[in-house]
């Protein structure tokens, strides 16, 4: 009975050390994973990446050359003419103010009618 007492405690005692380097084992490669892991995307890489900090003064020159306008092409800017298409908006909206306008009076007058209507009976 002794001997069984031992074998069952040598076995548990064996179980135990082998959970014991498992579970070692599984938090140190966790470690060495979260360690070696970058929260960092590629998009962020690209964006971190070093800049040439030697500034093109072509750029600059093009630039310049574009912003200024020759006397010809000063004479030759005119001012934008009214559009048919404009005029067309322009007659539309006063065509309708005045419909609106109609509208509103023969209304005030059918319920004028109304009420005359309603006191004569």
């Amino acid at each position: 009975m002794i001997q069984q007492q031992f074998k069952l405690g040598k076995n548990a005692l064996f179980l135990s050390l082998i959970s014991l380097l498992t579970v070692i084992s599984w938090v140190g490669f966790e470690v060495y994973k979260a360690s070696n892991k970058t929260t960092i995307t590629k998009v962020t890489k690209q964006q971190m990446a070093p800049i040439n900090p030697n500034i093109k003064t072509t750029i600059f020159e093009k630039i310049e050359n574009n912003l200024s306008l020759s006397e010809e092409e000063l004479n030759t800017i005119t001012a934008p003419e009214a559009t048919q298409e404009a005029e067309l908006e322009q007659e539309t909206e006063e065509e309708t103010t005045e419909s609106a306008q109609i509208n509103g009076e023969e209304a005030t007058s059918s319920s004028q009618a109304t009420q005359e209507n309603d006191t004569v009976d």
